[in-house]
Parts: C-alpha cells; structure tokens; sequence
C-alpha cells in the first residue's frame, strides 16, 4: 500500500492495518528498533494443536514514534507477530511486523 492510499482511507475516515514488507527496508528498520527498544503496549499469546502439531502466537503491539507518524497518515501502533507452527524441519518461527491506524 502506498503513503498516499493509506492517507485516502484515513481522510475517508476509515482504519489500515498495513504488512511491513522486507523492500520498505526503512520502515522495517524502524519498526524492528520500536519493537527492541520499548516496552509493549499489549501482549497476547495462544497455543493450541493442530493437525498434531503445536502452534504458538504471540502478538504484541507498541506505540509508533514520531518519524512513523510523520510518514503515515493516522499510524498508530507497531503490531509484532511470532507464530512458530513448532515444525522440527523448520526451526525459524514466522514473523511480521504491521501497522495499525486510524
């Protein structure tokens, strides 16, 4: 989603939650330092089995800084997802980072 999709659907007063893709390099950059560096605003975590295997997914949320604010329109919070599917091939857990505004 580009800046200027994201300010359209704040002035039509609507929310975006919008994935932080690895080529928005900076963003990332900047989500990834918020994410390491602040406290989390909120925290949730589920566990369950599936098909015979455990998954886990932790999400939390933090308050965006002003370099965010400035480039998105209405941004609010940095919304971190872990999800480890505990696949033993496979030991990396999934991650995203997203934006939430409104």
């Amino acid at each position: 989603m580009s800046k200027k999709t994201a300010s359209q659907i704040i002035k039509s007063k609507n929310d975006y939650v919008l994935k932080i893709k690895k080529n928005q390099s900076k963003l990332l950059e900047q989500a990834q330092h918020i994410r390491r560096h602040h406290k989390a605003q909120s925290t949730f975590s589920k566990s369950e089995k599936n098909r015979g295997r455990k998954e886990t997914r932790i999400i939390k949320t933090y308050l965006v800084n002003d370099d965010i604010k400035g480039s998105w329109e209405g941004a609010k919070m940095i919304i971190y997802v872990l999800q480890d599917e505990g696949n033993e091939r496979e030991k990396c857990p999934l991650t995203n980072h997203c934006i939430w505004a409104a």
